[in-house]
Protein backbone atom coordinates (compact mmCIF):
# COMPACT_ATOMS: atom_id res chain seq x y z
CA UNK A 1 0.00 0.00 0.00
CA UNK A 2 1.47 3.34 -1.06
CA UNK A 3 1.22 6.73 0.62
CA UNK A 4 -1.17 7.74 -2.16
CA UNK A 5 -3.41 4.82 -1.25
CA UNK A 6 -3.41 5.90 2.41
CA UNK A 7 -4.29 9.44 1.41
CA UNK A 8 -7.04 8.15 -0.88
CA UNK A 9 -8.50 5.99 1.90
CA UNK A 10 -8.61 9.02 4.18
CA UNK A 11 -10.39 10.93 1.42
CA UNK A 12 -12.94 8.15 0.96
CA UNK A 13 -13.56 7.97 4.68
CA UNK A 14 -14.34 11.67 4.81
CA UNK A 15 -16.40 11.41 1.64
CA UNK A 16 -14.70 14.44 0.12
CA UNK A 17 -11.72 15.36 -2.03
CA UNK A 18 -8.93 17.71 -1.15
CA UNK A 19 -10.80 20.65 -2.66
CA UNK A 20 -13.83 19.82 -0.52
CA UNK A 21 -15.89 18.81 -3.55
CA UNK A 22 -18.22 15.92 -2.63
CA UNK A 23 -17.26 12.69 -4.36
CA UNK A 24 -18.72 9.22 -4.61
CA UNK A 25 -16.96 6.78 -2.30
CA UNK A 26 -15.46 3.85 -4.25
CA UNK A 27 -16.45 0.40 -3.08
CA UNK A 28 -14.15 -1.62 -0.82
CA UNK A 29 -14.16 -4.38 -3.43
CA UNK A 30 -12.79 -2.01 -6.09
CA UNK A 31 -9.98 -0.94 -3.79
CA UNK A 32 -9.11 -4.51 -2.77
CA UNK A 33 -9.06 -5.70 -6.38
CA UNK A 34 -6.50 -3.02 -7.02
CA UNK A 35 -4.23 -4.12 -4.19
CA UNK A 36 -4.54 -7.82 -3.44
CA UNK A 37 -2.22 -8.88 -6.26
CA UNK A 38 0.77 -7.46 -4.40
CA UNK A 39 1.92 -8.58 -0.96
CA UNK A 40 3.38 -6.31 1.72
CA UNK A 41 6.79 -7.43 0.48
CA UNK A 42 6.12 -5.96 -2.97
CA UNK A 43 5.92 -9.37 -4.66
CA UNK A 44 3.27 -10.40 -7.15
CA UNK A 45 1.59 -13.45 -5.65
CA UNK A 46 0.10 -16.32 -7.62
CA UNK A 47 -2.76 -18.28 -6.07
CA UNK A 48 -4.45 -21.49 -7.14
CA UNK A 49 -8.23 -21.24 -7.20
CA UNK A 50 -9.83 -22.78 -4.07
CA UNK A 51 -12.29 -24.46 -6.46
CA UNK A 52 -9.60 -26.33 -8.38
CA UNK A 53 -10.94 -29.85 -8.91
CA UNK A 54 -14.57 -28.75 -8.53
CA UNK A 55 -14.96 -27.11 -11.94
CA UNK A 56 -17.62 -29.62 -13.05
CA UNK A 57 -19.42 -29.97 -9.72
CA UNK A 58 -23.15 -29.36 -9.56
CA UNK A 59 -24.17 -25.93 -8.24
CA UNK A 60 -24.71 -25.76 -4.49
CA UNK A 61 -28.33 -25.29 -3.37
CA UNK A 62 -29.39 -21.86 -2.13
CA UNK A 63 -31.26 -23.44 0.79
CA UNK A 64 -30.91 -22.51 4.47
CA UNK A 65 -30.97 -24.77 7.51
CA UNK A 66 -33.74 -24.49 10.09
CA UNK A 67 -31.96 -21.58 11.78
CA UNK A 68 -32.60 -19.52 8.66
CA UNK A 69 -29.00 -18.27 8.64
CA UNK A 70 -26.61 -21.05 7.65
CA UNK A 71 -26.57 -22.82 4.31
CA UNK A 72 -27.62 -26.44 3.91
CA UNK A 73 -24.73 -28.31 2.29
CA UNK A 74 -25.22 -31.61 0.47
CA UNK A 75 -23.73 -34.62 2.33
CA UNK A 76 -20.18 -35.56 1.32
CA UNK A 77 -17.39 -37.80 2.61
CA UNK A 78 -15.56 -36.31 5.59
CA UNK A 79 -12.63 -34.19 4.45
CA UNK A 80 -9.24 -35.84 4.85
CA UNK A 81 -8.03 -32.50 6.30
CA UNK A 82 -9.56 -33.58 9.63
CA UNK A 83 -7.01 -36.39 9.92
CA UNK A 84 -3.93 -35.33 7.97
CA UNK A 85 -2.38 -32.09 6.79
CA UNK A 86 -3.08 -31.18 3.16
CA UNK A 87 -0.13 -31.27 0.79
CA UNK A 88 2.50 -29.94 0.55
CA UNK A 89 2.59 -29.64 4.36
CA UNK A 90 4.86 -32.10 6.15
CA UNK A 91 2.94 -34.71 8.12
CA UNK A 92 5.49 -34.49 10.94
CA UNK A 93 5.74 -31.04 12.51
CA UNK A 94 3.29 -29.71 9.94
CA UNK A 95 2.50 -26.52 11.88
CA UNK A 96 4.93 -24.37 13.87
CA UNK A 97 3.75 -22.08 16.67
CA UNK A 98 6.27 -19.40 17.70
CA UNK A 99 5.33 -17.66 20.96
CA UNK A 100 6.81 -14.15 21.23
CA UNK A 101 7.45 -12.08 24.34
CA UNK A 102 9.42 -8.93 25.23
CA UNK A 103 12.64 -10.04 26.87
CA UNK A 104 13.09 -6.58 28.44
CA UNK A 105 9.77 -6.71 30.31
CA UNK A 106 10.11 -8.85 33.47
CA UNK A 107 6.37 -9.52 33.71
CA UNK A 108 6.31 -10.90 30.16
CA UNK A 109 9.42 -13.00 30.73
CA UNK A 110 7.80 -14.53 33.81
CA UNK A 111 4.54 -15.18 31.98
CA UNK A 112 6.29 -16.72 28.96
CA UNK A 113 8.25 -19.13 31.17
CA UNK A 114 5.05 -20.14 32.95
CA UNK A 115 3.24 -20.55 29.63
CA UNK A 116 6.09 -22.71 28.33
CA UNK A 117 5.83 -24.97 31.39
CA UNK A 118 2.04 -25.12 31.19
CA UNK A 119 2.13 -26.17 27.53
CA UNK A 120 4.58 -28.95 28.38
CA UNK A 121 2.23 -30.17 31.11
CA UNK A 122 -1.04 -29.65 29.20
CA UNK A 123 0.21 -31.06 25.89
CA UNK A 124 3.12 -33.44 26.68
CA UNK A 125 2.79 -35.12 23.28
CA UNK A 126 3.69 -31.92 21.40
CA UNK A 127 7.21 -30.95 20.33
CA UNK A 128 8.12 -28.05 22.63
CA UNK A 129 11.51 -26.39 22.17
CA UNK A 130 13.69 -24.38 24.53
CA UNK A 131 13.10 -20.69 25.21
CA UNK A 132 15.29 -18.21 23.31
CA UNK A 133 15.67 -15.11 25.46
CA UNK A 134 16.98 -13.02 22.56
CA UNK A 135 16.33 -12.66 18.80
CA UNK A 136 17.17 -15.80 16.84
CA UNK A 137 16.98 -16.57 13.13
CA UNK A 138 14.18 -14.60 11.46
CA UNK A 139 12.60 -13.78 14.81
CA UNK A 140 13.23 -10.24 16.08
CA UNK A 141 12.35 -10.97 19.70
CA UNK A 142 12.45 -13.64 22.38
CA UNK A 143 10.48 -16.76 21.48
CA UNK A 144 9.84 -20.41 22.04
CA UNK A 145 8.48 -22.89 19.52
CA UNK A 146 5.85 -25.63 19.65
CA UNK A 147 5.18 -27.99 16.71
CA UNK A 148 2.02 -29.95 15.99
CA UNK A 149 1.92 -33.15 13.96
CA UNK A 150 -1.81 -33.60 13.25
CA UNK A 151 -4.80 -31.37 12.53
CA UNK A 152 -6.29 -32.49 15.87
CA UNK A 153 -3.21 -31.31 17.78
CA UNK A 154 -3.21 -28.06 15.81
CA UNK A 155 -6.83 -27.29 16.57
CA UNK A 156 -6.43 -28.13 20.25
CA UNK A 157 -3.35 -25.93 20.73
CA UNK A 158 -4.78 -23.10 18.63
CA UNK A 159 -8.05 -22.91 20.57
CA UNK A 160 -6.21 -23.23 23.89
CA UNK A 161 -3.78 -20.41 23.06
CA UNK A 162 -6.63 -18.08 22.10
CA UNK A 163 -7.61 -17.98 25.78
CA UNK A 164 -4.25 -18.57 27.45
CA UNK A 165 -1.52 -16.74 25.50
CA UNK A 166 -1.77 -13.67 27.77
CA UNK A 167 0.46 -10.78 26.60
CA UNK A 168 2.33 -12.99 24.14
CA UNK A 169 1.92 -12.88 20.38
CA UNK A 170 1.91 -16.13 18.42
CA UNK A 171 3.25 -16.63 14.89
CA UNK A 172 1.76 -19.69 13.19
CA UNK A 173 3.05 -21.04 9.90
CA UNK A 174 3.00 -24.33 7.98
CA UNK A 175 6.04 -26.46 7.26
CA UNK A 176 5.84 -27.02 3.51
CA UNK A 177 9.55 -27.23 2.74
CA UNK A 178 9.53 -23.73 1.22
CA UNK A 179 10.92 -21.90 4.24
CA UNK A 180 10.69 -18.44 2.68
CA UNK A 181 7.08 -18.83 1.60
CA UNK A 182 6.17 -20.37 4.96
CA UNK A 183 7.43 -17.29 6.81
CA UNK A 184 6.66 -14.54 4.28
CA UNK A 185 3.33 -15.52 2.74
CA UNK A 186 1.60 -18.29 4.69
CA UNK A 187 1.87 -16.81 8.20
CA UNK A 188 -0.99 -16.30 10.64
CA UNK A 189 -0.80 -14.24 13.84
CA UNK A 190 -2.49 -14.23 17.22
CA UNK A 191 -2.07 -10.85 18.85
CA UNK A 192 0.18 -8.07 17.59
CA UNK A 193 2.41 -9.14 14.66
CA UNK A 194 6.18 -8.80 15.07
CA UNK A 195 8.60 -8.02 12.24
CA UNK A 196 10.31 -10.99 10.63
CA UNK A 197 13.71 -10.99 8.93
CA UNK A 198 12.75 -13.19 5.99
CA UNK A 199 15.59 -12.04 3.70
CA UNK A 200 17.79 -14.69 5.31
CA UNK A 201 15.70 -17.34 3.55
CA UNK A 202 16.10 -15.94 0.04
Amino acid sequence: MTSNDVQQIATWTKGETQNATPTRRPTRRAFMQRNTATSKFGMLLQYTSPLSGYENAAPLPEVFNDDGKTFHNPPAPLSSAYDKFPGPMKQESGIHFHIYFMQGVPAQVKFAKELHERIRREFPELKTYAIYDRPDGPHCGATFEVNTCTPHETGALFSWLILNRGPCSVLIHPNTGDIYKDHAELVTWMGTPWPLYTDMFK
